[in-house]
């Protein structure tokens, strides 16, 4: 469930309240916290963002808050719309630009580091993507969540401790038991975010209960992937 967002320094100052926290860094807090929602991989700590943009020369530069492609739409001179691009299975696809080689006559694109590379040399694209958010300051923003705070406070603290204990800085103990309340906090807040919400779940169920199959959900976007199928029986 999406509880909304909070500055990452209400983390910061939840980390302070331990003595052993003291004097690390926001800086250092933002590269945990972001390696967190990483490992975490849950979309509900990212924020669904559009992105246009042109192609050149075969490629595209991402965003720069850029974590995860959804889907992405192509439109060349050739075309009057955009239309979904899939990714690409050709294993010269990141060289159409010097390699004398034919590209898919579907819109094919893969990513490489800071680039999305495209079968098309010239175009444009609409791409559905997942970001980090962050305030006005280009600070992360983080979810409101308590489940959450608490999981990252855990995972940030294991990690500091981690570091100080092969430092010889920190006993076995103290190190241990952050261990065992990262393990339960990751736990409970993994299994609580995995539950649809109703308008989740009936989506869900609509796709199970369709009788006749769709080809094309692609092409459209999964538009009415999750619409209730409905047979009228006229009479004879």
């Amino acid at each position: 469930m999406n509880k909304g967002n909070v500055s990452i320094t209400v983390i910061l100052d939840r980390l302070l309240r331990n003595s052993v926290m003291e004097g690390i860094s926001l800086e250092t807090v933002i590269d945990y916290t972001i390696d967190f929602i990483g490992i975490s991989g849950v979309p509900q700590n990212f924020e669904q963002k559009l992105f246009k943009g042109v192609i050149n020369e075969f490629r595209c530069e991402l965003p720069c808050d850029y974590v995860d492609i959804i889907q992405v739409l192509f439109r060349n001179r050739h075309s009057r719309r955009f239309i979904p691009a899939r990714y690409a299975t050709d294993t010269f696809h990141q060289h159409y630009n010097c390699a004398d080689v034919h590209p898919s006559h579907d819109f094919t694109y893969t990513v490489n580091r800071d680039y999305l590379f495209a079968n098309i040399e010239h175009g444009e694209l609409e791409m559905s993507y997942l970001a980090v958010p962050v305030d006005d300051d280009g600070f992360p923003l983080i979810s409101a969540d308590n489940d959450f705070l608490m999981a990252l406070e855990w995972y940030i603290k294991y990690t500091h401790f981690t570091k100080l204990w092969e430092e010889g800085k920190l006993e076995d103990k103290r190190l241990e038991n952050a261990k065992q309340e990262y393990a339960w906090a990751i736990a409970r807040y993994s299994s609580h975010v995995k539950v649809p919400d109703m308008g989740q779940t009936e989506s869900i169920l609509n796709m199970f209960r369709t009788m006749v199959g769709t080809q094309n959900e692609f092409r459209k976007r999964f538009r009415d992937t999750g619409v209730k199928e409905i047979f009228r029986r006229h009479p004879s």
